[in-house]
């Protein structure tokens, strides 16, 4: 089992088959844990950061930790999302336009 995928997203059910199944045989049916299902131990917040973080910290987090997004929050509280794609092509722009 050493080779086996790891999944970190919600639990895959198997397909069934539903033409020879009735309704409550449907509910009744328990499915196969999967054991490398690693979404309990996950933190579902989103990443958050300061207005005055570092550019170097917020491509880290992008890079080592692999997110899509990254909350940015203002010393007012007001936030705003920043999403990779848009990191990184700013980041491209800086380094073509300096």
């Amino acid at each position: 089992m050493p080779d086996a995928p790891v999944h970190f997203h919600a639990t895959q059910k198997r397909p069934r088959d539903y033409a020879s199944s009735t309704i409550s045989s449907l509910y009744d049916t328990p499915i196969e844990p999967d054991p490398f299902d690693f979404t309990v131990y996950m933190d579902q917040a989103p990443l958050t950061i300061t207005i005055h973080s570092p550019l170097e910290l917020v491509q880290q987090l992008f890079v080592k930790l692999g997110a899509r997004y990254v909350v940015v929050v203002n010393s007012d509280g007001h936030c705003k999302w920043l999403f990779r794609l848009a990191f990184f092509l700013f980041i491209n722009w800086i380094c073509v336009h300096l």
